[in-house]
């Protein structure tokens, strides 16, 4: 009798497993993948294991496949969705959601790449270079620009639902005035740029670029779920930093992936991946001068081999 008991208590167990992910202790760190040990641009990484291939803190590319063990399901966090998947099984990329449609400028795909005015002192007109992208996160973004010869200062505007401001300023970057109202969640602004150069031409050379912050829902879905995912692997920090950066990629988050990577460049990273992306980035965000510099580093740091090549700085050049 006791037994049969026991036999019962086994097959109800069995039964719940296959309800649950197969969990395990947080992976070591050599054994998370790394992006240099993959040959794809990776569109998540399982949280869990219990997939017959892959273990927790593996990167999946879109052609893989999952493959439960005993039934049950894994969990993968998902960059374009921005959040955690429960996965039974199936190829990655049908599973995963594609990204908001983007520009797919890189080094390969140059035609794709804004026109840049070079970000050095002779461009005709004050390009708005950040916010990286119209769309954003963050309520009180800097706000940068490319310099305009013979340009003596320069006026910026905001203006949108519940905001009005102006500011005279002879640096090329400035920090969102304390002393002006946040963006509001889900409204749209205009943001312009004029250069005062002396001259007896009445029109100021300008640059105006349209904002629009996500709404209050997307904005605190997106850091619920992305400071779920920062506990659950304890990665190493470029990992985590380039998880975070390719999450806001596929949101359409340009500043913000921009600002993941540069903290890590700051925080003086030795790993080329962190710098060739941030290349891609700025490249993508219409800064060529940014591009190149982050491009050398991240050749130095791989001594010229990987992802990296001097290719890469050749197709910048006009």
């Amino acid at each position: 009798m006791v037994k049969n008991k026991k036999l019962l208590v086994l097959f109800c167990l069995s039964l719940i497993a296959k309800d649950i992910p197969m969990l395990a202790s947080t992976p070591q760190p050599e054994e998370i993948t790394r992006r240099y040990q993959i040959a794809c641009k990776p569109v998540g990484r399982l949280e869990t294991n219990g997939d017959f291939n892959f273990r927790a803190g593996s990167l999946l590319c879109e052609q893989d496949k999952i493959e439960i063990l005993n039934g049950g399901f894994v969990k993968f966090f998902c960059y374009s969705l921005g959040k955690t998947l429960n996965l039974f099984g199936g190829t990655v990329s049908e599973l995963c959601g594609k990204p908001r449609a983007m520009s797919a400028c890189d080094t390969n795909h140059r035609r794709l790449c804004p026109k840049p005015k070079g970000g050095i002192a002779d461009s005709d007109s004050p390009t708005i270079i950040a916010p990286y992208s119209s769309l954003i996160l963050q309520s009180r973004p800097d706000i940068a620009w490319h310099p305009v010869k013979g340009a003596t200062s320069y006026i910026v505007r905001l203006s949108g639902e519940g905001i009005e401001w102006k500011v005279n300023t002879n640096q090329i970057r400035i920090p969102y005035p304390k002393d002006q109202p946040e963006l509001q969640f889900g409204n749209a602004y205009e943001l312009t740029v004029l250069a005062n150069i002396a001259t007896e031409d009445k029109d100021f050379p300008s640059s105006t670029k349209i904002l629009n912050r996500l709404t209050q829902g997307e904005v605190q879905n997106l850091e619920d779920e992305i400071s779920k995912f920062k506990t659950i692997l304890n990665l190493p920090a470029d990992e985590l930093a380039l998880d975070l950066s390719d999450t806001f990629v596929s949101q359409n988050l340009l500043t913000e992936a921009v600002e993941v990577l540069e903290k890590r460049a700051k925080d003086n990273s030795k790993d080329s991946t962190v710098y060739r992306q941030l290349g891609d980035l700025y490249l993508q965000a219409g800064n060529k001068d940014l591009a190149e510099k982050n491009y050398k580093i991240a050749l130095s740091l791989s001594n010229g081999s990987l992802i990296v090549q001097k290719s890469n700085l050749r197709q910048l050049k006009p």
